[in-house]
């Protein structure tokens, strides 16, 4: 009987104890949870600037795809399909960064005949062993009167807006490469 009562003065030094045995993995969770305000703001305000096919929201970042890109070949579904862009909120660094990939393909001749034809606009790719860099942009948060990073609606959505409009100059560019790309 005396081990199932529990006295509500004893919570506050087992939380304590509990605080001290886990610390780093609580800490872990506060600071990478899937609440972020700032995470939050970002797909607001992509929601506003951009059509998008496809929306989704992460810890970290949104990852988005706009309509413009989104025209499926013949036989093609959303799931396998190689674009997406996405905003990150890089926390260490006190930056955002928003940009536009091209993914691996299950056919890798195809895949490399759209590289060639999105390398034909002139465009400077950055590639890695699984992603394609078609276009990026990236800012530094504003910082607060306290000189802490300004993670506020008002300070974030202006510079996801700025971010979009860098970014998408050079994205944009591609839009015509997917439409006219021999999917075939």
């Amino acid at each position: 009987m005396k081990r199932r009562a529990y006295v509500d003065f004893q919570a506050p030094r087992d939380n304590k104890a509990i605080y001290r045995k886990h610390r780093q993995a609580i800490d872990l969770i506060v600071e990478y949870g899937t609440a972020s305000s700032v995470v939050e703001a970002i797909k607001a305000e992509i929601e506003t600037l951009v059509e998008c096919e496809y929306l989704i929201q992460k810890p970290t970042a949104v990852w988005f795809l706009p309509k413009a890109l989104a025209k499926l070949p013949p036989g093609q579904d959303m799931s396998t399909w190689p674009f997406m862009c996405w905003c990150y909120h890089a926390r260490k660094e006190n930056q955002l960064y928003m940009c536009l990939q091209l993914y691996q393909m299950a056919d890798p001749d195809k895949r490399a005949r759209l590289v060639d034809a999105i390398r034909a606009t002139r465009l400077k790719l950055s590639a890695s062993k699984n992603e394609t860099t078609i276009a990026s942009a990236r800012q530094k948060l504003n910082l607060n009167e306290d000189g802490f990073p300004d993670l506020s609606d008002d300070a974030v959505r202006p510079l996801v807006a700025a971010l979009w409009k860098k970014m998408w100059h050079d994205g944009e560019k591609i839009v015509d490469v997917v439409k006219n790309f021999e999917w075939g």
